[in-house]
């Protein structure tokens, strides 16, 4: 892994191109939860799973070439959380003390299965809470994939 600094902002750099030719362990990354956060995770082959509770987060864009995404979103106000996978199966779960607003931006390839009990559809390819309308700091979330699934809870 690689930190660099720049005024008030440090980057994370972290490339398997750069370890071990057979090392294959996971990375696994803990974030304090008193700092703000703008997060770029992506892998180009390889799984991403995720746990945002209890961080604030600014911004965060979540992205596999070929492989699934596990991701728990925040359960407090954030920032957009974009979320994609262009082979593989995105597995989104928010949680219940959170209002929310979905978007899908999907290929015909990709399907999606939305619990229609807590998510009602608003328009074509969005979805949101029953309570996202009158929410004074809702989460902002976009989905997209080429081949594969979204579960959403």
């Amino acid at each position: 892994p690689e930190l660099a600094t720049q005024s008030n902002r440090a980057i994370i750099t972290m490339q398997r191109g750069r370890t071990w030719l057979l090392s294959l362990a996971d990375w696994e990354i803990g974030l304090a939860t008193d700092l703000p956060w703008e997060i770029l995770l992506s892998t180009f082959l390889g799984e991403i799973s995720g746990d945002l509770r209890g961080l604030i987060i600014d911004k965060a864009h979540f992205a596999t070439g070929l492989g699934d995404i596990h991701l728990i979103a925040p359960d407090r106000p954030s920032g957009p959380i974009a979320i994609r996978s262009a082979l593989g199966n995105i597995h989104l779960t928010v949680p219940a003390s959170m209002e929310a607003c979905l978007t899908v931006r999907a290929g015909p390839l990709f399907n999606a299965h939305i619990d229609s009990s807590r998510w009602q559809p608003d328009g074509d390819n969005r979805y949101v809470t029953p309570g996202y309308r009158d929410a004074v700091e809702p989460l902002e979330l976009t989905i997209g994939g080429t081949f594969g699934g979204l579960t959403l809870a």
